[in-house]
């Protein structure tokens, strides 16, 4: 997320007297992980609704607030834990506290009524959908809006995604590839940034405003959090990310079956191999590579011919499978004195003997 964004954080429902722990370290507790959070309002303890209470773990906050009671107001400021050690079953917990609010302890019927309404729009939402409104209102404080310019980039291909946004006005391009080509527009209610949250790498597409926007951003670590804690927001992203690759190959498919160009950094070669075979082209795909010009020609969507510097057939087909890096172009235009030629070989064969010569490869490479 570039640093330019001015964040608004969300207000929240927490007072003056509440407090977030989080487990610092669990060694072998039967209910809690490391990463789960409670919060201590008052004498009032709040575990996350799909955990169960720990009877011991509350009687050691409660023995908590129990002390800080006794004190003076301003002793007790000074004296204000920090940390507590549950003391243990089978298990045993080391919580810190994260998080103190200090805003009023109080909150008024307008600001109360003002804060059920953003619980109640953004419930709307697909993502929250999945969420019931008290675990909602336990994301406030993890929650920031966002407001950006048109033309701004707000994912950029490559680098690493910290947040998950939800489109509250306005409208975004999804855009890839080395010429940026528009592979979608995302617009009020719909979400991005979740494929590289979930699987840990770089971000796979630019996300750029359309147009002047809002934007809804959830931290990344609570994001996570959510999609561990609950099947049904892991259910929803896995059909959001299969709806997605499904559309992200047809589109590929259209640019190649138009006989467009491309670069191999942006279509990996397997992929633009089997792109072609599953939609059972015909035409000719030429590659340009580091040792040299290539040619494959398809008969809807079989191999009927391969040449790469001085090989052809199948040695080609895997020399050419070897390369990461190089320009492509697939033309429809099919040499008539080639329609005679046979398949090379069955085309999942033709790839994973192609895999298999690559990984040994490889293996030779580590203990050579």
């Amino acid at each position: 997320m570039p640093d330019q964004f001015n964040f608004h954080k969300l207000p929240s429902f927490a007072d003056e007297a509440t407090q977030i722990f989080a487990v610092s370290q669990s060694r072998n507790c039967p209910f809690y992980e490391t990463g789960d959070e409670f919060e201590l309002n008052g004498h009032r303890l709040f575990v996350e609704n799909t955990r169960p209470t720990c009877l011991i773990l509350a009687n050691d906050f409660i023995r908590m607030v129990a002390l800080q009671s006794g004190l003076g107001s301003s002793e007790a400021a000074r004296q204000s834990h920090t940390s507590l050690t549950c003391s243990g079953c089978t298990g045993a917990l080391e919580l810190e506290r994260i998080r103190q609010d200090r805003s009023s302890s109080i909150l008024d019927e307008k600001k109360r009524a003002n804060l059920e309404k953003v619980v109640e729009s953004i419930s709307k939402f697909s993502f929250f959908r999945h969420l019931d409104q008290t675990e909602i209102r336990r994301l406030l404080p993890h929650l920031k809006v966002c407001d950006v310019k048109e033309n701004e980039t707000v994912i950029r291909k490559g680098e690493s995604g910290r947040h998950l946004f939800m489109v509250l006005q306005g409208s975004f391009e999804v855009l890839t590839g080395k010429e940026q080509v528009l592979l979608a527009n995302l617009g009020k209610g719909e979400v991005f940034g979740e494929m590289s949250l979930l699987s840990g790498g770089p971000c796979n597409a630019t996300i750029r405003a359309e147009q002047d926007g809002r934007l809804l951003a959830l931290a990344g670590e609570a994001f996570r959090r959510q999609v561990d804690r609950h099947p049904k927001v892991q259910r929803y992203f896995y059909r959001l990310l299969t709806n997605r690759m499904h559309k992200t190959n047809q589109f590929k498919e259209t640019l190649i079956s138009k006989g467009l160009s491309g670069n191999l950094v942006d279509f990996q070669l397997p992929e633009l191999l089997q792109a072609l075979n599953m939609s059972q082209k015909t035409g000719q795909l030429t590659l340009k590579l580091r040792c040299g010009s290539a040619r494959v020609l398809f008969n809807k969507g079989e191999i009927n011919l391969v040449n790469y510097g001085q090989l052809d057939g199948q040695e080609a087909f895997y020399a050419v499978l070897k390369e990461q890096s190089g320009a492509f172009s697939f033309s429809p235009d099919y040499p008539d004195d080639a329609a005679q030629n046979g398949k090379i070989g069955e085309f999942m064969n033709l790839l994973m003997e192609g895999f298999v010569r690559i990984d040994e490869e490889s293996r030779e490479a580590a203990t050579g």
